[in-house]
């Protein structure tokens, strides 16, 4: 096995394996390559300066703060149970439910921005 970090420059946007936001096209970042018996390749793509903590880890820690179970309203009083994350290609992904049923779904971090904690101060 081999690794190796070389710094480049993006030819198109990438998420960030550390923080799950945007390298944008254009930006340096770093590119951790690991080959595995000259077969398999991965690459995990970083800021050049990555931000220390993202909405997204915030976000996660007010969930382990309440037991897996983070309840927000929106600005109509509606409210959901925030109960996990998952990340895909695309970024970090939270799995919620409304309040009244079972189904779940997940929402990108920028749709849970419009929603508050029971103090009313904003959960992100």
């Amino acid at each position: 096995m081999s690794d190796s970090i070389i710094i480049r420059k993006a030819k198109q946007d990438y998420v960030c394996s550390c923080c799950g936001h945007i390298i944008h096209k254009g930006d340096e970042y770093l590119d951790k390559v690991i080959l595995n018996v000259g077969k398999i390749v991965k690459h995990d793509r970083y800021h050049d300066e990555c931000p220390r903590i993202s909405d997204a880890e915030k976000l996660f820690k007010k969930i382990v703060i309440n037991d897996g179970d983070l309840i927000a309203a929106d600005e109509n009083g509606d409210k959901i149970h925030i109960i996990g994350i998952k990340y895909i290609s695309t970024g970090p992904r939270f799995i919620c439910r409304p309040w009244d049923k079972q189904l779940t779904g997940d929402f990108d971090i920028n749709y849970l921005k419009n929603y508050y904690d029971e103090k009313g101060d904003p959960i992100l």
